[in-house]
């Protein structure tokens, strides 16, 4: 059974669903706009602020380390540790936003936006 238990399956396995993820994260870190389903984006959004967090409270090289053993490349850690970084500096979290958009026309998936904000 499943009682308190917060973690949601987006994928079979867990190397599937950390693959998901990261995928999914860069995508938002580099497109800063996504449209997927909504267990996808309540995974995606928990993921995201946490290596926002990382990013704006430290420049150091730990830190970096961090986002890249998270993201698994560092192909947005500029854009993090840069932009994203001064964005927030003075927001202490929500840095995301979800609106819902309705059902997916093949399954009826509920499908959302999920974006950073400005």
């Amino acid at each position: 059974m499943r009682h308190c238990r917060r973690d949601t399956k987006i994928a079979p396995t867990s190397g599937r669903h950390k693959s998901m993820v990261r995928g999914l994260v860069n995508d938002l870190i580099a497109k800063e706009r996504l449209t997927t389903t909504e267990k996808r984006a309540t995974v995606l959004v928990r993921t995201a602020e946490k290596i926002i967090t990382i990013a704006k409270n430290g420049d150091d090289l730990a830190s970096k380390r961090r986002i890249i053993q998270l993201l698994g490349t560092g192909k947005s850690l500029a854009k993090l540790t840069g932009e994203l970084a001064k964005r927030y500096a003075d927001r202490p979290g929500g840095y995301t936003r979800i609106m819902k958009l309705g059902p997916r026309k093949g399954d009826c998936a509920p499908m959302v936006i999920v974006e950073l904000l400005k």
